[in-house]
């Protein structure tokens, strides 16, 4: 059986026409397309879905009061074409479930509507309850001047309500950026714990089984704490990741961006950021003056799961790889209209023979407190052990997502690697990610984010498929066990687990230099990474993903401890080595 990995579009032509019932609206009608994915069936066809949401004002219009109608192209040669129409008649379009949808609160208490509070967790609690009563999940995250998850993914009323009762209003500044990104990762975290593959028999199971997920965001202020621009202490150290706009207009679940929608109260807000952000993401920008709608608001918004039209096709099986979609969309509902067209990039896995070998170093090299010639000892040893062949051309690649943290840290390698006589060559990783072509002729590729998780999922495609085809791979950075929001897992590659990303450990805070230090020591048996280094110990000062491995071919040759720490306390792998089983002595 083929396995179903769901992906994010960027490109598809939909025509929608929709006739609602009722009476004329005293607000526009708004057509929104959102969580376009992709993916495969056993059959070995492409498949491909899109949402579309119709809003009347603030209430969702039921998929059952209109029609749609569809078109669709792809493009393999980017925006510029030739476009490829698909068949009309493999387009079916169907009403989305209404249970089993997955929602982020994200609660601003930053407290500069003291009065709104009350109003707030009555709100929060309506959603909750039509939410958990769909059979689905919520999960809530507090914002003041820093963020924190008050309860994961769950559909626990009991749970989630205390977490809601426990929300006070502490005078601070706005991590507003970071609650979102932390909401998308509970919405992550949530459903890569059941599994993030699954498999279809054809178009129709896929086009049934895409789960909605959303983010509803309340606020009554400006972001202004997502980097520690105001405050950054001992009592509000933050966890180790700046969050700026971009970053959260790049939050995907599964592959598909995430709807945000946000709530806007009184007029300390920004509504033309906020704005831009809910219109960017396929969601919804809610301005009130008054704090007597936001329950009302915060409801219409739990039900839009089950107002969603769901377009589905699919495209022959050699298309896949990196695509192009555009959605072009008509509508119309009473007396209003209006045309829009998208477009959406997704990238689609090709199906190889799993084979290669794969390191993961979950350090910022330059970090380290060693001597050079065991830093190096440990980059050669690992390339030579990734490699297939005995004189390697290594290839490096920079994440464009690194927000300038440790930035020379992978050009310092790869220069120190080619003085050593390696033949290499250095990427800066292109915007929406590398391409296979881009590692022909490469018998290793080094990918590095010294100080951010991966972002782009094309990329980790591309890498997935040049290790399944027997080439090497080094995965290399502090956050490497995961994906930027938890959009994608990383587990097929660095067959590791994330537990967090390790910015306090042991009742410790290690992040940046700024407060406690790990102690690397690398394992006594004798492993070809750690060859002539064997036992050697240093410390480190930056964060260290918690993470376990996957299975047992998957080995820890170095390990990190909290130096100093009192009593026991866990140590977490820092340089692992995957093995194929194919190649197992």
């Amino acid at each position: 059986m083929r396995a179903f990995v769901a992906r994010s579009l960027h490109v598809l032509p939909l025509t929608l026409v929709l006739y609602a019932c009722g009476q004329a609206p005293q607000e526009p009608v708004v057509s929104t397309v959102q969580e376009v994915r992709a993916g495969a069936t056993d059959d070995g066809e492409v498949t491909l879905s899109a949402d579309v949401l119709v809003t009347d004002g603030h209430e969702g219009v039921a998929c059952g009061d209109g029609q749609v109608q569809v078109t669709m192209e792809v493009s393999r040669n980017g925006e510029d074409g030739p476009w490829v129409p698909i068949e009309q008649e493999s387009i079916v379009t169907r009403c989305v479930s209404s249970g089993r949808g997955d929602l982020a609160l994200v609660m601003d208490n930053s407290g500069s509507e003291l009065g709104s509070l009350a109003e707030l967790k009555s709100g929060a609690n309506r959603v909750l309850d039509q939410i958990l009563g769909a059979e689905g999940r919520a999960s809530l995250v507090r914002v003041s001047t820093e963020a924190q998850v008050k309860s994961p993914l769950t559909d626990d009323r009991k749970a989630l309500g205390d977490a809601v009762d426990g929300m006070f209003v502490a005078n601070g500044w706005t991590a507003l950026w970071d609650g979102l990104r932390m909401g998308n990762e509970t919405l992550g975290k949530g459903r890569l714990a059941n599994g993030e593959i699954d498999t279809f028999t054809d178009k129709d199971g896929f086009c049934a089984a895409a789960q909605k997920s959303g983010i509803v965001v309340f606020t009554d202020a400006q972001e202004n704490n997502s980097s520690n621009q105001k405050l950054r202490s001992d009592e509000y150290p933050g966890d180790g990741i700046d969050t700026g706009l971009e970053d959260v207009l790049s939050l995907k679940v599964g592959g598909a961006q995430t709807p945000i929608y946000v709530v806007g109260l009184g007029g300390h807000t920004d509504p033309y950021a906020l704005g831009s952000l809910a219109n960017a993401t396929g969601g919804r920008f809610f301005g009130l003056d008054d704090q007597d709608q936001v329950g009302d608001v915060l409801s219409a918004v739990s039900k839009y799961f089950a107002a969603a039209h769901r377009v589905c096709t699919q495209i022959p099986s050699h298309l896949c790889g990196a695509l192009d979609v555009r959605v072009t969309q008509h509508w119309a509902a009473h007396d209003a209209h209006g045309d829009q067209v998208t477009t959406h990039h997704i990238d689609v896995p090709c199906d190889a023979r799993a084979k290669g070998r794969v390191a993961t170093i979950l350090l910022t090299m330059t970090a380290t407190e060693t001597t050079e010639e065991t830093m190096m000892k440990l980059v050669a040893n690992t390339v030579n052990w990734a490699s297939p062949v005995d004189a390697p051309k290594v290839l490096f690649v920079l994440d464009d997502s690194n927000h300038g943290e440790f930035g020379d840290d992978t050009k310092q390698i790869y220069e120190k690697l080619v003085a050593a006589g390696y033949s290499a060559a250095y990427l800066d990783e292109p915007e929406n990610g590398i391409t296979s072509e881009m590692l022909e002729g490469y018998d290793v590729v080094w990918f590095s984010n010294p100080g951010y998780p991966m972002d782009d999922q094309q990329s980790f495609n591309v890498l997935l498929q040049f290790s399944q085809a027997g080439g090497g791979i080094v995965m290399q950075g502090d956050d490497m066990s995961w994906s930027w929001g938890q959009n994608f897992s990383t587990a097929p590659l660095t067959h590791l687990t994330q537990i967090d990303n390790g910015t306090d450990a042991c009742g410790v805070h290690i992040d940046n230099g700024q407060g406690g230090k790990y102690r690397v020591t690398m394992n006594q048996a004798t492993h070809p990474v750690i060859e002539g280094i064997e036992g050697a110990s240093f410390l480190y000062g930056d964060d260290i993903d918690s993470a376990t491995p996957t299975g047992p071919e998957t080995e820890v040759v170095a390990w990190a401890t909290v130096e100093g720490a009192k009593g026991s306390c866990e140590k977490r792998p820092a340089v692992t080595a995957f093995t194929p089983k194919a190649d197992q002595p």
